[in-house]
């Protein structure tokens, strides 16, 4: 491993919060019908997660402020969306209702969904719900007061320990060092969802009225008895989580379809009316796309419902190659992630070559991977794969292409230090040297490179509170060291991110991506948000894919998500003939089937060659709406709006907003 300084120190190995069992085992989930319990209340599996604010109970006594932990909240639903078809998560707001410990059910008056709480230290040490020892807890159930039965009400809770309190819990969160609070909140979701500590035997598992499942020797990931200084690495799910989760859930995920839309009324998103479905590419996380400036063609790259790796090419008009039965990248064992994959296209313009990377092999005694990589011709489908050499813990990755020196450039960030690394590969796909750490660059999350030249942007999330904020980082590559030099940073402090990153070039300024959300941020330096960071996506459950096709006179930009098929979504899916939202007969679409003599159907779709439905939703609803957009816009609004209407000039008259 090369490094550019000395590493940072962690302060522990292992947290405290349990005593760590023996005999390994993979995953433990409850026997409770976690679907019915959640349905009851929320049909769509679709759960809200709520931050308290109660003089009582507030977020404040973990010694962060309540936006702060709101911040990352928001992060940690994002990162949970991204990985898992069902449920999923919203932020839903604040909420003033406090614990009542002397009430038959303490948490009678939370909203129902997930709270997210605290208490004052006097309290703790008056009694907690936490085991003695844990710095946080987590647990479920239904509304019911003494002797009543209760009600529809599913209720979640998450208590986190007050910091610096004697007997309690004398550490300081954190988001970079030992306590880190974002993969703890994300472990306790996991009880909240119905996992157990992964680590429990199986007597033990079953013992105690559960399920277990899984293999043997399993437990590499953020349900662990005790969380490891491994930070970045589970602060996203990993293999045995991901298992435990479609255990429990797994009945109410459906079939998804990658769902695409040309990105014409920006700042605003388009209906789900306006999409046109990759049809029968069942997939069970999101696009990824090639990470180039505007070009005729690019690449998506996703994962089927058993976690393979799968792609497509489309070009401009909307023609998709290669055939279905061929869009497998790796058929072999290596072939399954459990984490988004990357991809970007590089070449001279003739020779264009197509290259993937993913996280493959998660090992069942640890938590290391490999990160394996393929490449191929855009033009022959004969793919050369390569498992790189260095040693790799943490699931995040993206790519990138720097056309001046030949090389595909990928990122990743380091386990504990949570520092942005680069790995580089020459334009064959084999390795070029081992991987470089950018040291003192520490980032929640990381995205692809952007290059010109030698010289390439990075984006990246803070890993502070206050944050994580959106930054970006130049970077110089030389493939003959090989080295890469961080020359230097800039953030964008009102821009907390919600996830994944991207970051492209349309030939006139940077688009940004973060989770869900797409904004213009000018050029580097000096970036200069437009505002429409704080447009909240009416589908925030997915993270979203953004490519642009064209030429950068001309940039033709698209947004891809992932959409449940199912009649009545206004999207022209699977073996649909028609789909208008189903909602008056005798109008020539009866049940997504077209009735005889009926007239033009509605919605849109694509078989392997079409790309219709490209219309801008002007005529369409978006019904999906609802309550949908975050409430962390009104948290941020005024300062959105200050920033949107204040913006820069000649891409705002080009991109009018329609609110």
């Amino acid at each position: 491993m090369q490094r550019t300084g000395l590493v940072l120190g962690v302060a522990a190995v292992l947290s405290t919060m349990c005593v760590l069992e023996r005999g390994a085992q993979a995953w433990c989930a409850t026997s409770r019908d976690m679907i019915s319990f959640w349905s009851k209340r929320f049909p769509g599996l679709r759960i809200p997660v709520w931050v308290n604010i109660s003089g009582k109970n507030s977020v404040g006594y973990t010694g962060q402020t309540q936006d702060d932990i709101a911040r990352l909240v928001i992060e940690v639903v994002a990162r949970h969306n991204e990985s898992n078809r069902s449920p999923k998560l919203y932020f839903a707001g604040f909420t003033n209702e406090a614990w009542d410990p002397v009430a038959p059910n303490p948490i009678q008056d939370f909203p129902a969904g997930i709270t997210i709480t605290s208490m004052s230290c006097a309290s703790a040490k008056l009694g907690t719900p936490c085991a003695e020892g844990g710095k946080a807890c987590a647990s479920s159930t239904v509304r019911g007061i003494g002797n009543m039965p209760p009600d529809t009400d599913p209720l979640g809770w998450i208590m986190v320990l007050p910091t610096q309190c004697e007997g309690v819990n004398e550490s300081l969160w954190s988001m970079s060092i030992y306590a880190d609070l974002g993969q703890v909140l994300l472990h306790e979701t996991g009880h909240v969802l119905g996992l157990f500590h992964a680590n429990r035997s199986k007597a033990t598992c079953e013992a105690g009225g559960n399920v277990h499942g899984g293999l043997v020797d399993g437990t590499t990931g953020v349900m662990q008895t005790a969380v490891p200084a491994s930070f970045a690495a589970t602060r996203s799910w990993r293999r045995d989580d991901l298992g435990g989760l479609e255990h429990l859930y797994g009945a109410a995920g459906g079939t998804f379809e990658i769902a695409w839309w040309k990105d014409a009324s920006y700042p605003d998103y388009p209906p789900d009316s306006a999409a046109t479905s990759v049809i029968k590419m069942d997939v069970s996380r999101t696009a990824v796309v090639s990470h180039r400036p505007p070009s005729e063609v690019q690449a998506l790259v996703t994962t089927a419902p058993d976690g393979r790796v799968i792609h497509r090419l489309m070009t401009v008009g909307g023609d998709l190659s290669p055939d279905l039965p061929d869009m497998v990248v790796d058929p072999g064992p290596s072939g399954v992630t459990w984490s988004l994959p990357a991809v970007t296209i590089g070449g001279d313009g003739t020779n264009e070559r197509l290259f993937i990377a993913w996280m493959a092999n998660e090992s069942l005694s640890n938590s290391q991977l490999t990160l394996r990589t393929a490449i191929r011709s855009t033009n022959v489908l004969n793919w050369a794969y390569v498992d790189h050499p260095g040693e790799f813990r943490v699931n995040r990755l993206a790519a990138g292409y720097a056309s001046s020196i030949d090389a595909f450039v990928v990122t990743t960030l380091t386990p504990v230090e949570t520092e942005v690394s680069v790995v580089l590969f020459d334009g064959n796909g084999e390795p070029l040297g081992s991987l470089v750490v950018l040291e003192g660059l520490q980032a929640f999350d990381v995205g692809g490179v952007l290059c010109d030249g030698a010289r390439c942007l990075i984006p990246f999330s803070t890993s502070t509170f206050g944050g994580p904020d959106f930054g970006v980082a130049e970077i110089e590559v030389d493939s003959r060291a090989p080295a890469v030099t961080l020359l230097s940073t800039e953030l964008l402090n009102t821009a907390n991110t919600f996830g994944s990153l991207t970051l492209l070039d349309d030939g006139q300024e940077l688009i940004g991506r973060m989770g869900e959300r797409r904004f213009l941020i000018g050029g580097y330096p000096g970036l200069m948000p437009d505002g429409a960071e704080f447009y909240g996506n009416p589908r925030n459950e997915w993270a979203l894919g953004i490519g642009l096709w064209g030429s950068p006179n001309f940039p033709d930009q698209r947004l891809f998500q992932a959409r449940r098929v199912e009649c009545g979504n206004q999207i022209v899916q699977g073996s649909e003939q028609c789909d208008d939202g189903n909602s008056s007969p005798g109008d020539g679409c009866s049940n997504c089937v077209v009735e005889p003599g009926g007239g033009e159907s509605g919605g849109s779709g694509s078989g392997e060659t079409d790309g219709g439905g490209l219309d801008d939703g002007s005529n369409g609803c978006d019904c999906q709406a609802g309550d949908s957009r975050s409430p962390w816009f009104g948290l941020l609004s005024l300062l959105g709006a200050v920033a949107f209407v204040g913006g820069r000039g000649y891409r705002r008259t080009r991109r009018t907003s329609t609110a």
